[in-house]
């Protein structure tokens, strides 16, 4: 027989698993440490035809979306101003056509680009 389904908790612990690293990644100083890190991520939420839909730092803001954070956690965890959040949210919507942040998070699953 095959794994288990993922419960609702597992697949929340990936999501931010998957938050986490885009964080490490983009912080990383390393060029080597940065790619690795990028290829874990690919592994929890492969691209597809989809990739480039977003900016790198896009999906980093809409991984933490994803995980319930608000503009101002978020900004804290990836280093930029609240106003720069918000400005890569606009964009995220108008990119996706979503009208909420749930939206913009559920087109960027349905894209493959978040677990």
């Amino acid at each position: 027989m095959g794994d288990p389904p993922l419960t609702v908790s597992d697949t929340e612990a990936i999501r931010r698993a998957f938050a986490e690293l885009r964080a490490l990644a983009a912080g990383a100083k390393l060029g080597s440490d940065r790619q690795t890190l990028r290829e874990f991520c690919g592994r929890l939420a492969p691209t597809g035809r989809h990739d480039g839909m977003l900016s790198e730092r896009e999906v980093d803001v809409l991984a933490h979306v994803a995980t319930g954070l608000h503009n101002g956690q978020i900004a804290a965890t990836l280093n930029l101003s609240p106003q720069t959040v918000k400005s890569y949210l606009r964009s995220i919507l108008t990119k996706l056509g979503a009208h909420s942040r749930q939206e913009a998070v559920d087109a960027a699953r349905r894209a493959g680009l978040l677990p």
